[in-house]
């Protein structure tokens, strides 16, 4: 952004993506009004962040299209939109996907344009194999910009691909063939759920729906009956009990950390994160469409308790005061003056509702209709098992800090567990246990047994989570119904109960209507003059959480399957909680770790502590078990160990005599507390000082019959030398080195990253594979340089070449367009391109989380082709 308010903005973007913010832009402006910036910022936000801004500069590559915002509050007084038509060989077009073949997840139908709707196409654009085929609105305009910001996306994701057609009815979408409709979610307002989901039912289309699915049970048993009838899947939000953070807490329940749980109590508080500002009127304004905090938070709450623990048995509830908050009369207009030109789906008239009144009181769709809307609901529940919740929600009260406003606390006989944000993925978990431990009674963080999934550049948003999740879930249990049967008509509904169990069977709708019973009775009890506790008609087929599955990918080596990602530990040094990220790199699936002795006897000694303390008892109970019912074991964990190394200052090359070998080995495995290591690896090679390779091999394979190491390998060693070494071994009947680990990334050193390191090489790649060594990259990530990260300064010049600069760019717009970081391409990359495994040093979760979900993306041979030198494969 340009640092004076008289200084314009520039957008440069390519051509596709200019095409469809320009007709965004024309779409909503409002007549006789210039484009806001707001709108500008949600529309950069939304399409992925392509856009990037920067102060306005002289070229004449560029074409000047749309200009023109005035009145902004703290803004330049006019934005230029910049087109790119000069486009350089080494950023040519990002190669394109096909589309998608798999029938429940290839066509996904968006109805209702509203705010929501942004979220969840921003998810499902950066979602695997989905594409939005068509937009629902009788707001025109509103679908419309929501088209363009769709058609520039996938434009640039799949070929060939057809514009999103724009609907403003549902009668136009349902003339769409049956194959570009397979999925139709509901984001209509909450009274229109019902009968938007009927007629998207009756016209064949499995559907997603934003909660509640109905207003009241009798609704929600006919959609269920209807999608059986027809064969069709049915599947409705809230779907945040399958975030991160939440299945942690499932599983540490399901494990017994708590012991037997007594008492849960849940708060949403959303004045906490409202202004001033939106709750006197965005959201006020936006709860003419909802039914107050019951029926649009406390659901939350609601679906993650019945999630963990199984259908609620009976229900309470008080509406204990109307909403605290007033303003006058004269407030009121101008706000539902401001709303007059909001580009909002509800403004149409067949979606339109009462009028605020000076109260912020609104019509509550209760039991007799004609009640008053109230802010402040407390509920009390009774689930199975003794387990009795207390919730309180407000859309207009706040929590003394932000911290307090959405929390979720488990309460067992064993110790308590907390949730800081009950809906968040990457929410933080507290554990406090009643004795038995040296920790006792004092809180314990524990890490998440899943990467929190993330969606960079996504429109803000207090929920922190993916949002098209519920659609993953929903199209697998299609594809899982459709390939379990004989009969692919037979509904998931009419499966004998004998069949075998199929997955996410929450997703049904069943699960959707046992809320709908929640809140129904909910409120027929704050109606009722003593607040009886009322019995729930329903119950849906409990499943159990999710299983924690690991997104990182393994390859067998040494007879175990080791992740594909390994922790590197060379600065583990330097980190605050080292203990937390060791943790939290366990509990995503990297059972593997890197270490060596050159990196200081603190490195190790983390290490060790982390494996004495977690491994048999203590601690280990937090961490994710290695198979149900069991704690970890020291044969669960890969070490990596590596000697040899030169002293520092010394003139060596490498120290590789079996002295040096074998003292550097019993050093650290005694700072490892342990008596062996899986690989011990060869750190640094000196030619001229060890001209008989032959020599180096004996005194490793003595470390071998010793039981100090089970295999051996080279770590920046020419590949000349290992093919000696293997040749030696081979003709001596000795172990062949089991792994290499060299620099490998996208970006190519100029020179060697430090004294005496070897890169890996396309010929030495082929080499190695058809050798079954494994290679196990380090400094994938070029030490920082692909991230835009500032190398180390003695390294810059290595990587900082003109070659690595434009793959630098290429990747970057890869991962723009696909909706990943940067590190995540980076380092899939690597991986799908001559590494086996990754060494991966970070200080940080989130970038841990984004090195996890590498090891499970797949680029395709284009993508990687392209990556490297500028074209596409064919």
């Amino acid at each position: 952004m340009a640092d004076t308010a008289d200084s314009p903005i520039t957008l440069t973007l390519p051509r596709s993506v200019f095409e469809g913010i320009a007709a965004a832009l024309e779409a909503n402006r409002p007549p006789k009004r210039p484009v806001r910036l707001g709108l500008l910022k949600a529309l950069v936000g939304a399409s992925g962040g392509m856009l990037d801004f920067e102060k306005l500069t002289e070229s004449t590559t560029t074409k000047t299209q749309v200009a023109s915002i005035e009145g902004v509050e703290n803004a330049p007084a006019r934005t230029v939109i910049h087109e790119d038509i000069h486009q350089e060989h080494h950023c040519s077009t990002i190669p394109r996907l096909p589309l998608p073949t798999s029938t429940a997840r290839a066509a996904i139908v968006i109805v209702g344009c509203g705010e929501i709707a942004r979220n969840y196409v921003h998810c499902i654009l950066h979602a695997p194999d989905f594409v939005i085929t068509a937009v629902c609105d009788p707001d025109v305009a509103s679908a419309t910009a929501l088209a363009s910001i769709i058609n520039a996306h996938q434009a640039l994701v799949y070929s060939p691909i057809q514009p999103c057609f724009v609907a403003k009815s549902l009668d136009e979408v349902l003339e769409i063939p049956a194959s570009q409709r397979r999925i139709a979610v509901n984001l209509t307002p909450t009274h229109l759920h019902y009968s938007t989901t009927t007629k998207l039912l009756v016209g064949g289309c499995n559907v997603w729906s934003e909660k509640p699915l109905a207003e009241t049970v009798e609704e929600a048993q006919k959609l269920l009956g209807l999608a059986a009838d027809r064969s069709l899947e049915l599947g409705c939000s809230p779907v945040t009990f399958w975030g991160a953070a939440q299945q942690t807490v499932s599983e540490q329940v399901r494990n017994g950390a708590l012991g037997p749980v007594r008492l849960c109590t849940a708060s949403v508080l959303c004045g906490s994160w409202m202004s001033m500002d939106d709750r006197l009127g965005g959201w006020r304004a936006h709860r003419r469409y909802q039914v107050g905090s019951l029926r649009d938070v406390a659901v939350y709450p609601f679906a993650l308790l019945t999630s963990l623990f199984g259908p609620a048995l009976a229900i309470s509830a008080r509406a204990a005061g109307r909403a605290s908050l007033h303003h006058s009369q004269t407030e009121t207009a101008e706000l539902n003056a401001r709303q007059s030109h909001s580009s909002s789906p509800q403004k149409a008239s067949d979606l339109e509702s009462s009028a605020l009144d000076p109260t912020h009181n609104v019509p509550w769709a209760g039991v007799d209709g004609g009640k008053e809307n109230v802010d402040l609901w407390t509920i009390t529940i009774d689930l199975a098992g003794g387990i009795t919740v207390l919730i309180t929600s407000s859309l207009s009260l706040s929590a003394p800090a932000a911290s307090d406003a959405y929390t979720l606390t488990i309460r067992g006989d064993k110790g308590i567990i907390s949730l800081d944000s009950l809906w968040n993925g990457g929410a933080n978990i507290t554990f406090i246990q009643e004795g038995g431990l040296e920790e006792a009674g004092r809180p314990q963080s524990l890490s998440l047994w899943m990467p929190h999934a993330e969606h960079p550049n996504a429109p803000p948003h207090p929920h922190s989570c993916d949002w098209s999740l519920g659609l993953k879930l929903l199209a697998s249990s299609i594809d899982a119904r459709m390939c379990a049967v004989d009969d692919p008509s037979m509904s998931m509904h009419e499966l004998p109960r004998d069949s075998p169990p199929l997955p996410n069977r929450t997703f049904t709708g069943d699960h959707g209507l046992h809320i709908v019973d929640m809140l129904q009775q909910a409120e027929k009890s704050a109606d009722a003059p003593d607040h009886p506790a009322l019995p729930l008609t329903t119950k849906f087929q409990w499943p159990p959480p999710m299983p924690p599955q690991s997104q990182i990918c393994s390859v067998k080596f040494c007879g175990h399957q080791m992740s594909m990602l390994i922790f590197g530990t060379m600065r583990l040094a330097n980190v605050t909680q080292p203990l937390d990220l060791l943790d939290a790199a366990w509990n995503c699936g990297c059972n593997t770790f890197d270490m060596g002795h050159v990196y200081g006897p603190k490195v190790e000694g983390i290490l060790g502590k982390w494996l004495s303390s977690r491994i048999g008892t203590g601690r280990g109970s937090f961490l994710r078990p290695p198979a149900p019912g069991r704690t970890l074991t020291r044969s669960d964990v890969i070490l990596i160990a590596k000697g040899g190394h030169p002293f520092r200052e010394s003139k060596e090359g490498a120290r590789l005599k079996q002295e040096d070998l074998s003292r550097d080995l019993d050093e650290s495995l005694g700072r490892l507390q342990t008596d062996y290591v899986d690989v011990f690896l060869l750190h640094r090679d000196d030619p001229k000082a060890f001209p008989k390779v032959g020599f180096v091999v004996e005194a490793v394979v003595a470390l071998i019959r010793s039981g100090k190491t089970k295999a051996w390998g080279t770590s920046n060693w020419h590949m000349s030398r290992v093919q000696t070494a293997i040749a030696f071994c081979d003709e001596h009947k000795l172990p062949r080195p089991v792994a290499v680990s060299d620099q490998y990334s996208l970006a190519t050193p100029s020179r060697p990253v430090w004294d005496g390191c070897c890169h890996l090489t396309e010929e030495s790649a082929v080499f190695y594979d058809e050798c079954g060594i494994r290679v196990l990259a380090w400094a994938p990530l070029a030490e920082g340089y692909l991230c835009s990260a500032l190398a180390r300064s003695e390294g810059t010049q290595c990587w900082d070449t003109q070659t690595n600069r434009f793959r630098r760019e290429r990747l970057c717009a890869l991962a723009r367009a696909r909706g990943l970081t940067v590190s995540e391409v980076a380092l899939a990359y690597a991986l799908q391109s001559g590494a086996a495994a990754v060494v991966v040093g970070t200080s940080t979760i989130s970038r841990l989380h984004d090195a996890v979900r590498a090891t499970s993306l797949q680029l395709t041979a284009s993508d990687v082709t392209w990556l490297k030198d500028g074209t596409s494969h064919t």
